[in-house]
């Protein structure tokens, strides 16, 4: 019987993270993570261009983002991730109102809700304590 050695061939798939061998589902989740970081502040930024910018359908973006509650969801939760960094930045006051518009909240009474909701603090108790007791609050 004869044998032939030598190295092991292997597949790998590059994905976005930088993992190799990452499903496709992985994949597609970092290209669609990476997107919507990328458009974070963008007012075209909904789960309909996503899915155009990804390329896959409406149906497989929802599945993808399915166990985060869906692909809203997600993208409001990156955004009051983002709006915290920037309400809480001592160095570059803006106004909640600003800030709330700026991340796609159609008001800012909605976007008090859903931080105070998100982080048990309201964007003004934030703006307060990183600012000192001279903070304005919207």
């Amino acid at each position: 019987m004869q044998t032939r050695s030598g190295p092991a061939k292997t597949l790998s798939i590059d994905s976005p993270s930088g993992g190799a061998g990452a499903s496709p589902h992985a994949t597609l989740r970092a290209k669609a993570l990476a997107y919507i970081d990328a458009h974070l502040l963008s007012e075209s930024l909904t789960p309909i261009r996503l899915a155009e910018a990804i390329g896959v359908s409406r149906r497989k973006l929802y599945q993808l983002f399915e166990p985060e509650g869906g692909v809203a969801k997600e993208i409001m939760a990156r955004r009051l991730e983002h709006a915290h960094k920037v309400l809480g930045d001592p160095a570059a006051y803006r106004r909640i109102k600003e800030v709330a518009y700026s991340h796609g909240f159609e008001s800012d009474a909605h976007f008090s809700r859903c931080f105070k909701q998100r982080f048990g603090y309201s964007p003004s108790d934030l703006a307060a304590r990183s600012r000192g007791p001279a903070a304005e609050t919207d």
